[in-house]
This record gives C-alpha cells, sequence and structure tokens, in this order.
C-alpha cells in the first residue's frame, strides 16, 4: 500500500506483519532465465524480528502450602451395619435373660443367709460341768453336756484316748474290745468315756457312773469320801490288759484315820472291783489277805493282795492312798500301781 507523504509529496510505503512474514518466506535461487544472463537476483532482504510483548511481571505473594482436594467420599466414613439374624438375636436375647435370672437368684439366696444369720441367736458357751455326769437315761444325775475334755486328777502317758459307746451297750465287752487298740506296753493310758446316744447330744461320762455301769460296787464308806473328778486308765503289762482308775478324795479324815478306816472294809474290795479285771481268769487265794508293800514309796502306803492267774503271774488288786489323803489309786496289777504313783510323783 502506498500513501503520499503530504508534507513533501513523496510515497510512504506501509509494510504490515504479514508482508514480512510472506518476504522473509525463502525463495527459490534458481537462474532467472532471462536475457541477462549474467545478472543475479540478489537475496531477499532479512526478516524483521517480530516484536513479542513482554509479560507482565508477577505479583509476588507469600507460598503457600497447596491443600490436597478433599474427596466427598473420604470427608464422611460410610458404615454399613450388617442386618443380625433373627435366630442369633433369639439366642442372644434368651442368654441375656437367664443371666439375669441366675443374678438374681444368687443374690436373693445370699441375701436370705445373711438376714438368716443375723436373726439366729449367738452360741453360748457351754462351762466344763463340775459335776458327775450320767452314762444312761435311769440314773438320776444328769449327764453332763460338754464335749471338752474333763480335767484329769493326775499325770498320765500321752494325751489319753476317747471310746465311744451307747447307753444300750456292755460296757466291760465294748472295753476289752477297744483296749488293745489304745494300750501300749509299760505306759498308763487315760480313757475318756463318751456317750453318743444321749437325749442331750454327745456327753463325756464320768468315773463314777463309769463304775456303777460296769457292776463296780463301792463300798459305801469309800464313796463317802471320793469325789466326782476321776480317770480311768489301761497299762499293758507284758501283753495283758490291765484297768484302774484314780480318784480324787474329798473329806476332814486324816490319812492315818482314813488308812485305818480302809483296812476295816479292804476284806471285801476283791469281790466289789472284780469287773475291773474284765473277766480274766483268776483264783483267789485261799487267805484273803492284804500286805503292805513298803518299798513302794515313802509318799503312798500301798495295800495288795496277790491273785493266781494262770499261766501269768502279774495279776493282783492294788490299792493306795497319799499321805496328804486327796487321791485314792486303785490297780490290777503290781506294775501299773508302781508306773502310775511314778507318774504322780514326777519320776516318769
Amino acid at each position: 500500500m502506498d500513501n503520499a507523504n503530504p508534507q513533501d509529496g513523496s510515497k510512504i510505503v506501509l509494510h504490515t506483519m504479514d508482508d514480512d512474514l510472506k518476504k522473509s518466506a525463502p525463495v527459490p535461487s534458481a537462474p532467472v532465465s532471462s536475457g541477462l544472463s549474467n545478472v543475479q537476483v540478489p537475496p531477499a532482504p532479512k526478516a524483521l524480528p517480530s516484536f513479542v510483548a513482554p509479560k507482565p511481571l508477577a505479583e509476588n505473594k507469600p507460598a503457600t502450602m497447596a491443600t490436597p482436594p478433599i474427596s466427598s467420599t473420604s470427608a464422611i466414613p460410610q458404615i454399613t451395619i450388617p442386618e443380625i439374624n433373627p435366630l442369633k438375636r433369639r439366642i442372644v436375647v434368651i442368654s441375656t435373660f437367664i443371666a439375669i435370672v441366675l443374678v438374681v437368684f444368687g443374690l436373693g439366696v445370699g441375701l436370705f443367709f445373711w438376714i438368716r444369720s443375723q436373726s439366729s441367736p449367738a452360741p453360748v458357751a457351754t462351762p466344763t460341768p463340775s459335776i458327775e455326769g450320767s452314762l444312761s437315761p435311769s440314773l438320776s444325775t444328769p449327764p453332763e453336756i460338754s464335749l471338752v475334755y474333763p480335767p484329769s486328777v493326775t499325770t498320765f502317758d500321752g494325751a489319753g484316748a476317747v471310746i465311744e459307746y451307747k447307753a444300750s451297750d456292755d460296757l466291760s465287752n465294748v472295753l476289752a474290745s477297744k483296749l488293745p487298740l489304745i494300750a501300749q506296753e509299760g505306759k498308763a493310758i487315760r480313757i475318756l468315756l463318751r456317750q453318743t446316744d444321749s437325749p442331750e447330744g454327745p456327753r463325756f461320762t464320768y468315773l463314777s457312773n463309769v463304775l456303777k455301769t460296769m457292776g463296780v460296787l463301792v463300798n459305801s464308806e469309800l464313796s463317802k469320801i471320793m469325789a466326782n473328778p476321776g480317770d480311768l486308765f489301761v497299762y499293758e503289762d507284758g501283753g495283758n490288759y490291765r484297768l484302774g482308775f484314780v480318784s480324787s478324795l474329798s473329806g476332814p479324815e486324816s490319812y492315818a484315820s482314813l488308812s485305818e478306816g480302809l483296812k476295816t472294809i479292804e476284806g471285801g474290795f476283791l469281790s466289789d472291783f472284780a469287773p475291773m479285771f474284765l473277766s480274766a481268769n483268776f483264783q483267789t487265794p485261799a487267805l484273803k489277805k492284804f500286805e503292805t508293800n513298803v518299798t513302794l514309796s515313802p509318799n503312798f502306803v500301798n495295800r495288795y493282795i496277790n491273785l493266781v492267774n494262770l499261766p501269768q503271774n502279774n495279776l493282783s488288786l492294788d490299792y493306795a492312798i497319799n499321805k496328804s489323803a486327796t487321791l485314792f489309786v486303785l490297780a490290777t496289777s503290781k506294775n501299773s500301781m508302781s508306773h502310775v504313783i511314778n507318774l504322780i510323783e514326777g519320776k516318769k
């Protein structure tokens, strides 16, 4: 496009960017077939560099951490509740019900026993009896009601042995069958007899009623001074079981008067105390006379009578009292009498 310059009338050639782009396209340099063979076409002028507008400077903004996109699926988790099988639901309900019933039942039982224990009266301690007990209901003396071991009147070997029986039993037969189980050679073992079928319950029987039940006849003069406390014992002597007892004495009599009084009644002792031999086979001597054993102890007076006991010769009826007149000892052999007196004096 040619335009005239208004000042000097010259022409102003205007070039557009399109014209420049077209001119910048390469033109083949083949020779022009014209009359001027020696004239070469001048090379095309180089294309002017295109103007590229600069990019505006970016604003200096503070750097921020890129926040990852929040997925809509992760924002609210989806919870799927499985459907409960009706059969399982029924089992759970029944099991829960049974557990509740058992808990309530256990609490009820515990509460019942607690209330019962609170309402029951406190146990009353039974004092140790100080009077003799009864062996059978036919006796007038009330039976002892304590199961506490009655205190012994002297020292024996060991703690003692308990033999139980019933009112209908033959006490002599009971003793004969039990003595081999409790007796010890050369030792005096205390025997505690306990009646198991008493109306008031099991109770120990004191010496006085034991002797009555066995059929022992205690002379009235001796019975007056024999106090209730007493102990039955067994002594094994060469394989033979010898019974005896130790009884407390009470009364105003002195040793001298008591000794003389016993001498006047000792003639009947052999028949009176015959049940103490437990049906041992023996023969009474022709002269039923008691002798004094002066070698036994200076603290005791010991009177005895030897009995003929075949084939053994260690059977006798011995009785003794101490010089303080507090104990009466009866034995069925010399060895058992000597052993018991040694125990009383603390020599064993």
